[in-house]
């Protein structure tokens, strides 16, 4: 059976995106995960790859690294892809390609698992990856797309 990856948006799907705070991440006074962000991690490390997925563009690897060491949770996630390594932004299917082909696996494979609907999940989906919408205010959900209200179902998905 081949190894699942799960792609994880930053912003808002793992971290609490602070809108109005300057500059990298990893520099702000505080940083905090969103609900159950480790507890989901934690869980699904056990069975599958996590990485992170993310468009921000104050932050390379190296302080996307130190925000999620800060946070507790950069253990869990084996790649960071981000906008300034990538050279494209989701929901491109160039940005989806340059990851799947990183790793070295089958789009069908791949779980992207984001806030946005239009970036990170069709955007996925319309490059063949899979896709979960972390939809925490339990808006209207489109047909054809799986959604979750806790990052503690992803494992249910």
């Amino acid at each position: 059976m081949p190894e699942r990856h799960y792609l994880f948006d930053w912003g808002d799907t793992l971290m609490v995106d602070a809108p109005g705070q300057p500059g990298p991440m990893c520099d702000w006074p505080e940083v905090r995960l969103v609900e159950n962000a480790a507890e989901c991690l934690a869980r699904l490390a056990v069975r599958a790859t996590c990485h992170l997925a993310t468009n921000a563009q104050d932050s390379d690897r190296e302080s996307i690294h130190r925000a999620l060491q800060r946070g507790g949770i950069d253990a869990y996630l084996q790649e960071v892809f981000c906008f300034k390594d990538v050279g494209h932004m989701k929901p491109e299917p160039a940005y989806f390609g340059f990851i799947v082909d990183k790793l070295g696996c089958s789009p069908a494979d791949v779980v992207m698992v984001g806030d946005s609907l239009a970036s990170d999940v069709l955007g996925a989906m319309r490059c063949g990856l899979q896709a979960v919408w972390y939809n925490p205010a339990g808006a209207m959900v489109p047909d054809g797309v799986t959604a979750i209200t806790s990052l503690l179902e992803l494992g249910e998905c």
